[in-house]
């Protein structure tokens, strides 16, 4: 739900990352959060989405931008 459907720059602290369809930004405090779920919960479950080729991580020291895999089909 959080994913981009469009190309479009998001403004992260001080830092602008550009994101693509199917891109967005993620961190696992955040999350936690949102959903109300411990940290070690989220990262489980985006651990096992990343096994199993359901998305892709781009790590960065603040937060990752995580790619849906096969975007274009959902």
């Amino acid at each position: 739900m959080k994913a981009s459907w469009n190309d479009h720059e998001q403004i992260v602290g001080m830092t602008k990352v550009q994101l693509n369809p199917g891109q967005f930004i993620f961190g696992r405090m955040k999350a936690s959060e949102e959903t109300g779920l411990h940290e070690s919960t989220v990262r489980n479950c985006i651990n096992w989405l990343k096994q199993n080729n359901t998305i892709t991580i781009k790590p960065t020291n603040k937060f990752s931008v995580i790619t849906v895999v096969n975007w274009e089909i959902y």
